[in-house]
Parts: structure tokens; sequence; C-alpha cells
């Protein structure tokens, strides 16, 4: 990711590998740059967060050749969320529903205080399980009525704005897909089809 890769056409690089001493050189590469196509399906659909009575707006997927993204467009920032749950003691409301819950499901003990830190980081996490929840429900469906399902998908790549009022994760498909073969998007029960 950068302005740089914006304006190159290429860039090169040399792999090596290092082991006991040694060093193989497997060569020099050069790798274009090419824009990356997607089939974007814009969906407003509504996503709550498991960790906080929150709800935010799963507002597009877009499917790549070997990815599909999520776009959440959330009403409420890091800051104004605090704002509006008492300020710092939202840090404590926060961290306890996202890090006490996993220390609760793990027979452990939750921690005594949480910082800003702590409570950001919570906030953020919270937001991207809900995407990965409703990501391992959904499958692109292609032409010939297959479907390629994100259900065992691993999140890729995760970026925001720094106090998360927008959020796209993205998540790898099995197998690639030729796009001028997804006929539609599956998720959970709704399913949308590609604009002609």
């Amino acid at each position: 990711r950068g302005a740089i890769f914006e304006s190159a056409e290429s860039f090169s690089m040399d792999l090596f590998w290092n082991e006991d001493g040694k060093t193989l050189h497997y060569g020099h590469f050069t790798l274009p740059i090419t824009p990356s196509e997607t089939v974007d399906f814009p969906v407003a659909l509504p996503l709550e967060n498991g960790f906080i009575p929150e709800t935010a707006t799963l507002a597009e997927v877009a499917v790549g050749a070997n990815f599909v993204r999520f776009t959440l467009d959330n009403p409420q920032d890091f800051d104004q969320w605090c704002a509006a749950n008492g300020g710092a003691e939202a840090w404590e409301q926060m961290g306890d529903a996202y890090w006490g819950a996993y220390d609760r499901a793990a027979g452990l003990e939750s921690a005594a205080a949480y910082t800003e830190l702590d409570a950001r980081v919570a906030y953020t996490r919270s937001w991207s399980a809900a995407i990965g929840d409703l990501a391992h429900t959904t499958a692109v469906v292609l032409l010939d009525g297959s479907e390629l399902s994100l259900a065992d998908a691993q999140s890729s790549s995760r970026d925001g704005d720094d106090v998360v009022s927008w959020m796209t994760e993205e998540f790898t498909l099995p197998a690639l897909v030729d796009l001028s073969q997804v006929a539609g998007l599956r998720i959970g029960a709704q399913t949308f089809a590609v604009a002609s």
C-alpha cells in the first residue's frame, strides 16, 4: 500500500533465503502493477456488533479475482461512542465487553482496568469480528450455479481510519475466480445479483 504504487508501473525485488549461514539468491523479479478489477455489490445491510449493543451498515461487498472485500460504515467512531457511553468510563465498558469476554471464555478473571488504547483496539476488533461472522455466511455465486464459500476463509487484510468510522476487511477466496463468471453474492439467505 502507498502512494508510490499509484504512479509506478512495476516494482522489482531480489529474493533471498538465509539458512545455516548460507544465502541462496533466487533471482531478481520485476512485478507489474495492474489495477485490481472488482465486481461491486452495494448491499446496505445492518451489521450488529456482537460485543456491544451497536449497529453499523455493511455498505458494500466487492469481489476480486482472489478476495472478497467488505466495507463497513459505522455511524459512530470510537471517540463518539465513548462520548455517548460515559467518556473514560466507556473504556472500561468496551474493554470488558471485548477482552473480558475472551478472558471469561477461557476461565480467567477480567482485567481490573483498561486503558484508552485497550478500548480503542477492542472497538476495532469487535467490528472486525462482526464482519468476520458475516463473511463466513457469504458465498460468491457463479453463472453455472456453483458457489465459492467463505465459510473457512481467513481475513487477509484490514484497513480503516484511526477511529473506525469506516473499515474494510478482505477475505481470501478458496480459488481464483473469473470475474466474468460472477452471477451474484449470497450473504446468509439473501442473494444479490450482479447489476446488468
